[in-house]
């Protein structure tokens, strides 16, 4: 409950990035952990409750905002439009990329960044660890996650297709 009040409900988004950077280990360019947020006032808020977090740790949090800049970062905070720009003007590195969150997936593909996020989806490393929050999980938000994060479970589980057969009763 108090990250959730502190990060405006990306609670479970930044509990991901906050475990992949603070992980040991060798570490590729760029950050350890990116968080892709619906607008640019969230990555301002989102930004600022986790660098409030890091005070201490010696993690760096950045992002995409005004008075921010990306060098060092541990966790960047950003929208996925801002992250594509930052790529290809080589301002960000996603080969270091160990967890990759998508907060408020419903919000962003109604917002119309479907491209954006497929487009970041397909630079960060295979292997780094996928995080997708929605408060509505509509088809739009499937086909992203069916596409871009394997093993995916929802929480609280989908409910059973009404459309299968019943399980068979057991026989004895």
């Amino acid at each position: 409950p108090l990250l959730d009040r502190l990060l405006g409900g990306a609670a479970a988004s930044a509990g991901a990035a906050w475990s992949a950077a603070a992980g040991e280990g060798e570490r590729g360019p760029g950050p350890r952990a990116l968080v892709l947020v619906p607008t640019a006032a969230r990555v301002e808020v989102v930004a600022t409750a986790l660098s409030r977090l890091a005070e201490g740790t010696g993690l760096a949090v950045r992002a995409t905002a005004a008075g921010w800049r990306l060098g060092g970062a541990d966790v960047v905070v950003t929208t996925a439009e801002s992250a594509v720009r930052e790529v290809q003007a080589s301002a960000l590195k996603l080969d270091g990329v160990e967890t990759y969150v998508v907060a408020d997936l419903a919000d962003q593909l109604g917002l119309g960044a479907e491209e954006s996020l497929s487009t970041v989806a397909a630079l960060v490393p295979r292997d780094a660890q996928r995080v997708v929050t929605s408060a509505r999980l509509e088809a739009d938000a499937e086909r992203f996650i069916e596409a871009h994060v394997r093993r995916a479970f929802t929480v609280p589980p989908r409910p059973a297709d009404p459309s299968a057969a019943p399980p068979a009763e057991p026989v004895g």
